[in-house]
Order: structure tokens, then sequence, then C-alpha cells
């Protein structure tokens, strides 16, 4: 095998790759985002203001450089699913810090990245507000996170008051240009399929089917035995598989039986131990005819949709008022108010099922942009409920960054880590053509409106971000720059390179 070593400039390739990245995704940052036209092979446009789309299709020719891009993308990809946005926030951060902290020494910048890491999840953690019920901060986060597109915050916030805190929202391509919501009983959860070998949509990269059969085991599954004992397989018949996990025998069983012409996928059920085995069984009571505590279900539900990330279920004959009922009741004697919430919040979930938001657009091009943003805010507001809101606009990392400042001893390598908490904000004022400047003595959510000029309380007019979105930002945008910065060299083992 044919090798390329490279420690002489092996940082400055990686820094190169940095920087495309960031300078590509930074342009659909904030009110004044721009357009991205991303092209496939064929010539065929994918026009996008998501930062997520943008950073997945960015490459350069140079492997090196390259392998900065890939670096950073990764950081940025694993804020968007464990957040649900904050694609284009990571990138900047990421290249501020590996930029402003390069000429140290490598120990000493991952040790001040470790130090700003840990006091912004702290103050992060302490100055967030809670949604609760307040439908204005639901409208507020959609908005912003959709590139200030008042629409989709509306939309999502009649998803809310359709369905309630508890609501999953399940977005579907319109065949006008007229976008609907509506209710229906259902349920989505955070974990996607086993294997990209059970897609049966190449399109959407998700296995999509109508009438499906859904079967339930509250055991790990370590043998294909274990399937074929509770349920015979049936071509004529789709089928749903969710455990608590799957062994690589089971998931080569599936991936056998799909190429065979069974329609199965294979979907882990969210949480671990006890709280998983919860989530399956409130799934049980939604599509089961008859709930009994069992160690597998079976139901029949009217759609599923599963793709990398998360599963939605579409109806299910089940009638859970009796379990919904028994949460509530644990629920009343419970003294632990995290668990009381929990419990609360399944309720309500069961209760008030799936919103469906039916995106309609006049062209192709529109609808796959706007179904972008739509993600991106569903995600976003989800993130909201969790973990409370900070002011948006990148004024909560400045603010947090000049009370750490005023607060603890900073210099060196400390003092310029906690400065690059200043790029978002300072990105997006260069993105918008102004110059402005705050007062550090300030109301925390004293931030400004870029889009109507003017300083505003972000609590009272919306301007909102989500506090997970910014401190898993704020982390894997640390952890990738650690990376970067303590690398002295590259291995490049492609043949075509010599």
């Amino acid at each position: 095998m044919k090798e390329r070593v490279n420690t002489k400039d092996a940082r400055e390739k990686l820094l190169e790759g940095v920087s495309i990245l960031s300078e590509a995704v930074s342009l659909t940052l904030g009110p004044s985002g721009n357009t991205v036209v991303i092209t496939d092979g064929d010539g065929s446009p994918h026009v996008t203001k998501d930062g997520a789309t943008v950073a997945q299709a960015v490459s350069d020719p140079d492997p090196e450089v390259n392998c900065g891009i890939e670096l950073v993308r990764q950081a940025a990809v694993k804020t968007a699913r464990e957040a649900g946005d904050g694609t284009t926030t990571s990138t900047v951060l990421a290249n501020a810090f590996i930029h402003n902290l390069k000429d140290y020494d490598p120990v000493e910048a991952c040790k001040a990245l470790d130090f700003v890491t840990s006091m912004v999840s702290e103050l992060i953690s302490q100055k967030s507000v809670k949604i609760v019920r307040n439908m204005d901060m639901v409208e507020g986060v959609a908005t912003i996170s959709a590139n200030n597109d008042g629409t989709i915050g509306r939309y999502i916030r009649e998803a809310y008051e359709k369905t309630g805190m508890g609501v999953n929202i399940m977005l579907l391509e319109g065949f006008d240009d007229k976008t609907v919501v509506s209710a229906t009983k259902g349920i989505k959860f955070d974990k996607g399929y086993e294997s990209i070998r059970f897609v049966n949509n190449q399109d959407k990269g998700a296995f999509e089917i109508s009438d499906c059969d859904v079967v339930l085991f509250e055991n790990p599954l370590c043998v294909s035995q274990d399937i074929l004992q509770e349920y015979r397989l049936d071509k004529a018949v789709p089928v749903l598989i969710i455990g608590p996990s799957f062994s690589s025998e089971v998931i080569n069983f599936g991936i056998s039986a799909r190429r065979s012409g069974y329609s199965v996928c294979m979907v882990q059920a969210e949480g671990w131990g006890d709280s998983q085995r919860e989530h399956i069984r409130d799934i049980a009571a939604l599509i089961c005819p008859v709930y009994s505590e069992d160690i597998s279900y079976y139901g029949r539900v009217d759609k599923v949709i599963v793709d990398s990330m998360s599963t939605t279920i579409i109806g299910g004959k089940g009638h859970p008022s009796s379990y919904i009922a028994s949460l509530r009741a644990r629920a009343g004697n419970s003294d632990v108010e995290d668990y009381k919430n929990s419990l609360l919040e399944r309720a309500s979930i069961l209760e008030n099922g799936t919103c469906s938001i039916t995106v309609g657009a006049k062209t192709e091009a529109e609808l796959k942009e706007k179904m972008d943003r739509y993600d991106d805010a569903v995600r976003a507001v989800k993130s909201a409920v969790e973990e409370g809101v900070l002011p948006g606009g990148g004024i909560a990392l400045s603010r947090i960054s000049d009370e750490i400042m005023e607060k603890t001893e900073t210099a060196g390598a400390r003092r310029d880590a906690l400065l690059c908490l200043h790029s978002v904000r300072d990105k997006l004022c260069e993105m918008c053509g102004i110059s402005w400047s705050y007062d550090v003595n300030q109301d925390f959510f004293t931030g400004y409106d870029f889009r109507r000029g003017k300083e505003v309380n972000c609590l009272e007019e919306g301007i909102l971000d989500p506090a997970k979105v910014e401190r898993v930002a704020v982390e894997n945008a640390a952890s990738v720059a650690k990376t970067i910065l303590s690398t002295k060299c590259i291995i490049n083992t492609r043949e075509d390179r010599l």
C-alpha cells in the first residue's frame, strides 16, 4: 500500500479545510442568510438555507484539506443530531477556536477549551428560561431557526396548540402550494433504522410504508429464532421490529430477509434500561388492540416512516385511555419532580398523538428548501422544550463570555478561547452589514433585532435560541478544535496521490 506522510504542513492543510467549510456554511446564518445552490452530478439543483445541508455538500479535491472539512463537518452534524439544530453555530465556533488558538502550545489550548466548555455549560443551565406552555416562545424559537420565517413559526405554533407540548411533529411533502396542519394518532421518537439496507425509499433515505405490522420486544434480540418464534414473516405484509437492542446476527437476518423480498425494518427503542422498557410499553398501548404486560406485543398501524435519526408511527388500533390514566396516577403519587414530569409528558404524547405539517410549495426546488427549514425549526423547538431558551442572535454566548472574564482570572489561551464565543454575534453583524456594541451591564436577555435594526428584549420579542443547541454547539466545536490543534501529521494511504 502506497502512502504519503505529511508532517510539514499537516495542520495548515486541516485549517484550510476548516476555513472552506466555515465560509460556505456561515453564509446561511441569520435573517440575512443567503441561499446556497447545491448541484449533483447531473446538474440537478438543491436550493437551501440550511447549514446542515450545505455542510454535507462541501468537499475539496485535496484529501488533506478535505480531512479538515470532514472533521468539522462531523462535529456540526453531531450537533444537529443531538440538539436538532446548530450546525452553523458549531461550524463558526470551531473555526474561531482553531484559528485563534493555533499559535498556543496544544496542551495549553486544549486545557483552555476544556475550561470554556465547562463554564459555558454551567452558565447556560443557570440562565436558560423554561418554555413550559408559552406558545409565543415556541413561535419565536421556530421563526429564528427557520431563518426568521414567521410563516413557518406560526405553523409550528399551530401544531403545538392543536396537540400540546408533548407533540410529535411529522413533516410531509404537499402536492400543491398550500401548507396544512392536522392532528392524528401516532408517536415519533429519536431512533432510526439499525442499517441503511432497510431503506426502501432511496430518494428520502427512509423506510416508508403504509399498512404496516409493528412487533415490539421487551428483551434484547440476540438470535434470529427470537423473531421467528414470536412472529412469522410474510412477504405480503411489511413489518417494523422494535426492541431494546439487536445482535449483529439478528440485523443480518433482517437484511437477508429484505434482500429476499420481505419488507422489514429494525429500530432500537429510545432510552435504556427501565426507561427503554417503558417506552416500548407506551408504543404497545398505542398500537395493540388488547394491551397486556407481556414480553412482546403486536399491532398494525396506518403508516411507518423510519429515517437515520427518527421513527414515526401513524395510527394504531390500541385504546390507551386506561394506560394513560395509570401514567397520570403514578405521576400524582410521585414526589420526584423530574420523574413526575416525565410521566406526564408520556401521557400527553399518547393522548395528543402526532401532528403532521404538509408543506406546500410552487416548485420542487422551493419545496426542498422549505422542508429543510421546517425540519430545523421543529427540532429546535423540541430542544427548547427540553432545556429552555436563551437570547438569540449570538448575544447569549457573548454575554456569557463577558461574565466569565469578569468573574474569573483569565489570560492567554483561556482569554482567547472566551473571545471566540463572540464569533457568532460578530458574523451576524457582518452578514447584516451593521456595527453593534452592547452594554455588558444590561439584562442578560437584551439583544439586537437584526430584522428591524434596533436593540430589544429578546424574551419579549421572541428572538430566542434553544439552550441545548448553544450548549451542544460549544461542546462539539471545542472537541473538534482540540483534535485539530493537537494534530502534527496526516498519513494519506490513497494510491492516486503518488
